[in-house]
């Protein structure tokens, strides 16, 4: 396996069509391209895909997480990620980041972080194609960071940006996340929406979610 891209984490390119205006300001990490593009075969063919948020959902939140010290999965995370693998869904995160907006943490702080999350999902055998983050927040002291954005959840910019980079069929992709701004977000970009709460556990949404995708046509 690849390790994950240490190169800085982009903005989407100046917007060219509606579409990549939606885009803007996005921030995106990918790694392990070579495995998606192998998962999604014939280029130009659309894959089926399962997003996760990422606080709370797939790691502990002790709030603003960006350091590597504070790392830690949430109960069942990596076997619910090994389901994916397994079943050769490729896996992306949509995080709102908005501390970055609020100055409590850098890109750079950010971009490490999430090379860590991916680098100890490796370790487990788990590729992590790609994530995704917004850096906005309304109470932003960064100007750029300054809403309004398409990205920050419950907007749908984020999925909509790995799904036009990664050749994704959203209709018949998952969501999955703690919170209604995560299920807004999925439901908002097309996707099927699934809840993690404390009645439920990630192991048994993931094998939901392969159940769904798998019944896509």
């Amino acid at each position: 396996h690849s390790k994950p891209s240490n190169e800085p984490e982009q903005h989407i390119s100046a917007p060219k069509t509606p579409a990549q205006k939606q885009m803007m300001g996005i921030k995106t990490n990918d790694g392990q391209k070579s495995f998606t593009q192998r998962l999604i075969g014939v280029r130009g063919m659309l894959t089926k895909a399962v997003f996760f948020d990422r606080d709370d959902t797939l790691i502990q939140d002790t709030g603003y997480m960006y350091k590597i010290a504070d790392f830690k999965w949430i109960d069942g995370a990596i076997p619910a990620l090994s389901l994916l693998r397994d079943a050769h869904i490729p896996i992306f995160i949509a995080t709102n980041q908005g501390g970055i907006g609020k100055g409590l943490f850098t890109l750079e702080q950010m971009q490490h972080f999430h090379n860590h999350l991916r680098a100890e999902a490796l370790r487990a055998g788990i590729p992590i194609t790609d994530i995704a983050f917004c850096p906005h927040h309304p109470d932003a002291v960064i100007p750029e960071f300054a809403p309004p954005c398409s990205c920050r959840k419950p907007q749908p910019g984020m999925l909509q940006a790995l799904a036009a980079k990664w050749q994704i069929d959203l209709s018949a992709s998952v969501m999955i996340g703690d919170r209604e701004t995560d299920l807004e977000a999925g439901k908002r970009a097309g996707c099927t929406s699934l809840q993690l709460t404390s009645e439920t556990d990630l192991p048994s949404l993931v094998s939901e979610a392969i159940k769904i995708i798998d019944t896509e046509k």
